[in-house]
């Protein structure tokens, strides 16, 4: 009985030491638990974080930067992207983009930029506690006096147009070929072709029509000459009297003179080895730099223009693709024609159907 008393006195001693542990764990935890939610509080009632990315594909007018979303801070994301200005410290009160949907990372391309012209840029996000911004980097544009460089191993001749342009011409295999985009804003009958710069109406119009890049005839008009809708081509009166846009199949004769088979010529997109290259201007003096690059071996000295999209009416991807039209096209039933494009990490050609609202370059062939 004395045995079992002390034993009870014992576990109940026991217990009541774990049970004054107990107590003081359960005080410690609350604490914890409570200053952990006010530490919440304080990191949920901050605005966004955001870092700017490195700015690359940097050109004449236009230059991508993006950012990565760190935190998204205590309330919804309401506007979100890139600002920049010429004098440093962007904020939302200079220029800006504004994109829709968020994600963790996020890209855009600063358009409209000036040539040879500096620029600072930062990742904004904005919410209900406040815009943030992300570090400042800073970058210069291309100047506009790059010019063409074309194969001084080669002889070229010359052709003019209606306007006056005079451009190179090159013979490759048994063609000739203009070695220069063509220029001309009116057909070989002197009726204007039809200027269009609205973004809108560019994408909504079924005549034919043409534009600068950028609506920029100044810096880009002759380097790249205008882009035109299918429907010029259609016309047949774009190039001059005794030369014509060529068609899907002159210009798989050109690729097999380069080296492609009948069969490679015949497939549709990328298509070939080192025929792209030796279609592309040498060096990056237009090209981007990173890029494979050109050779021009066959002299047609490629630039890359980039385009103007069908269906946005956006002037995009100058420095990283050239693209001509061919005259083989399915009209009215189609609605799709022939292309041909050089991309800035391919040494391919890229043989595709476009739809008729793309503006792109053109190239002409002697008949």
């Amino acid at each position: 009985m004395i045995l079992m008393i002390n034993s009870w006195r014992i576990n109940s001693a026991s217990m009541n030491y774990l049970f004054k542990i107990f107590s003081f764990c359960n005080i410690l935890i609350t604490v914890v638990f409570y200053s952990c939610k006010k530490e919440d509080s304080i990191i949920l009632s901050e605005a966004p974080i955001v870092i700017t990315s490195v700015v690359r594909n940097i050109y004449r007018t236009q230059a991508e930067c993006g950012a990565h979303m760190i935190s998204v801070g205590s309330s919804p994301v309401t506007g979100f992207g890139i600002c920049w200005n010429t004098t440093g410290s962007p904020t939302i009160e200079d220029n800006y983009t504004s994109d829709g949907i968020i994600t963790v990372q996020y890209g855009t391309i600063l358009r409209y930029l000036t040539s040879n012209q500096t620029y600072y840029v930062r990742a904004y996000a904005t919410n209900g506690t406040g815009t943030s911004y992300g570090v400042e980097r800073k970058f210069t544009t291309k100047p506009s006096g790059s010019g063409i460089i074309f194969n001084s191993d080669l002889t070229y001749g010359t052709v003019s147009d209606i306007e006056g342009n005079v451009y190179k011409t090159i013979k490759i295999g048994t063609q000739t070929w203009m070695a220069e985009n063509l220029r001309t804003t009116r057909y070989n009958d002197d009726t204007e072709i039809d200027l269009v710069e609205d973004s809108s109406d560019w994408m909504n119009t079924e005549t034919p029509a043409y534009c600068w890049y950028e609506n920029n005839e100044q810096l880009f008009g002759n380097l790249y000459g205008p882009y035109y809708n299918w429907l010029t081509v259609y016309t047949s009166r774009l190039c001059p009297a005794g030369w014509h846009v060529p068609s899907d199949v002159e210009w798989k004769t050109l690729e097999m003179n380069l080296g492609m088979t009948q069969v490679q010529a015949d497939a549709e997109g990328i298509r070939g080895t080192s025929e792209g290259a030796a279609l592309k201007e040498a060096g990056t003096n237009n090209w981007l730099p990173g890029g494979i690059a050109g050779t021009n071996e066959s002299g047609l000295t490629g630039l890359p223009g980039g385009i103007r999209s069908a269906y946005s009416g956006i002037f995009d991807v100058e420095g990283l693709v050239c693209s001509w039209w061919t005259s083989t096209g399915y009209y009215p039933y189609g609605g799709v024609a022939y292309s041909r494009s050089l991309f800035y990490d391919s040494s391919g050609i890229n043989r595709y159907l476009q739809s008729l609202n793309l503006g792109l370059n053109v190239r002409c062939i002697k008949n």
